[in-house]
């Protein structure tokens, strides 16, 4: 509600816990500053053909070093604001709006 609120036609979901979630129609994915590609959980979320190719895919840049580690797991809107780098996974036919991550 926020988000739209600022104008945005998508934001991402937070779930019950307060932990990272996804968006509407795209999964999303955090690199963190200590190298760590990480993506919530899928036991709370549908897992997206092109996350679940992500993670298949990063272990190439974690054997090359550009990555050091891949991963699911919760993270808090706090540490999602502070990643290094924040990514949505959606399909590539599919145009969205994107805002900054800290509105």
């Amino acid at each position: 509600m926020e988000a739209e609120e600022k104008g945005a036609s998508a934001s991402i979901w937070v779930d019950e816990e307060g932990f990272i979630a996804e968006g509407p129609n795209f999964n999303v994915a955090f690199v963190t500053h200590h190298k760590e590609l990480v993506l919530p959980f899928f036991d709370k979320i549908l897992s997206g053909c092109t996350a679940l190719r992500l993670l298949e895919l990063a272990t190439k840049l974690v054997e090359q070093g550009r990555l050091k580690r891949v991963r699911t797991g919760n993270l808090t809107v706090e540490e999602a604001k502070g990643a290094a780098e924040m990514m949505c996974c959606l399909d590539p036919n599919l145009k969205t709006k994107t805002g900054n991550k800290d509105q």
